[in-house]
């Protein structure tokens, strides 16, 4: 049936939901970092070549490609807050790393700890997004959800770079560091609230 009401209403109504695309957000920005920002990085300030880069970021296709499921079903009875807590975190702290060891080793090791975040991270974003979602307005809280993918695309590069340019490598991943734990903090706390909107309306029904 379709909607009847505003979905715009609806999703500016719903902080839990808000605060979930703030999440989002940052957590974008973090991903962003590691597809946009983190070739730059290698490359100019690293010594690597880019085709030594070409070669590096295939960890991350292979290994969603042969695992993402299998780590989706056994993850499956873990809280969602939880898989949250861990996953974002995954994404952003291991590029601190870099100031300490920059060898290919090094790199590929710190993708594939990348990529088990962003394996907790985009499942579980899209099964809260459709938890939240009223049925009738569900399209419309998905597309709000994927919009959050243009902030990252837009601020990661200018963020990282105009904080990498003034302050250096080691700086700029500890901004894109501390946003992945932001977006780890709010992201599970969105996601325990609507677990307890969603516990307090059952009850209530009852």
């Amino acid at each position: 049936e379709p909607p009847t009401r505003h979905s715009f209403g609806v999703i500016v109504r719903d902080r839990p939901f808000l605060l979930f695309v703030v999440s989002a957000a940052f957590a974008w920005i973090v991903y962003v970092s590691f597809e946009v920002v983190l070739p730059i990085s290698l490359v100019q300030g690293h010594g690597f070549a880019p085709s030594t880069w070409g070669f590096i970021v295939v960890v991350n296709p292979v290994i969603v490609t042969f695992f993402q499921l299998r780590l989706t079903e056994r993850l499956r009875p873990v809280p969602a807050a939880l898989k949250l807590a861990i996953g974002l975190p995954l994404m952003g702290l291991p590029f601190l790393f870099l100031s300490v060891v920059d060898s290919v080793t090094a790199v590929m090791a710190m993708l594939l700890v990348f990529v088990i975040g962003e394996m907790l991270w985009v499942p579980t974003s899209q099964a809260i997004v459709a938890g939240l979602a009223p049925e009738d307005v569900r399209g419309a809280y998905m597309g709000a959800f994927g919009s959050t993918a243009a902030i990252g695309f837009a601020l990661a590069p200018l963020l990282g770079l105009q904080v990498r340019q003034s302050f250096g490598d080691a700086a700029m991943w500890t901004v894109v560091a501390s946003l992945s734990v932001v977006a780890a903090a709010t992201g599970a706390a969105a996601c325990r609230i609507a677990v307890g909107r969603t516990r307090a309306a059952a009850a209530s029904a009852a």
